[in-house]
């Protein structure tokens, strides 16, 4: 009896804790509010056009989702930033990223607590950022250029 209910409160206990770590990551990234922007898209002044095109995509989705109109700004405002940037396009990221390492096309996703960073490879990587962000962490799914969930 005693190893049974050990075998079924040891995963809950951790599911629980794993539940607790997550959610206590993602509670000071907040990019929108009440229909409201809580948040700039930041690309550099001399963004690539995947990454420029990345950041349309991601304003277009955000306000989808929300009805908030995010902005586009080559500089940061106060409250949370989304990063978006390429390789040889980097100004203003607010971390060190590893940009041999993406290739063309790799990308990362991070966070710092208040800000997002999506940094792609030299060609398609900041788009392919985008994407994976949209459709892993906010649920949307794109099925062809006609029929996309929101």
């Amino acid at each position: 009896m005693a190893a049974r209910l050990a075998r079924f409160l040891l995963p809950l206990s951790l599911l629980i804790v794993n539940a607790s770590i997550s959610q206590t990551r993602s509670a000071g990234l907040t990019l929108t509010k009440e229909g409201r922007s809580a948040c700039t898209i930041v690309l550099a002044k001399n963004a690539s056009a995947s990454a420029r095109f990345a950041g349309v995509e991601l304003q277009r989705y955000l306000s989808a989702i929300s009805g908030a109109n995010v902005p586009i700004s080559a500089t940061a405002k106060p409250g949370s930033t989304i990063w978006i940037g390429s390789a040889g396009h980097s100004e203003g990221c607010p971390r060190e990223i590893d940009w041999d390492r993406l290739g063309d096309d790799g990308f990362t996703i991070r966070t710092d607590g208040k800000n997002l960073i999506i940094a792609g490879g030299r060609d398609k990587g900041p788009l392919y950022g985008v994407y994976t962000f949209l459709e892993s962490y906010l649920g949307c799914r794109k099925f062809s250029p006609t029929v996309e969930v929101i």
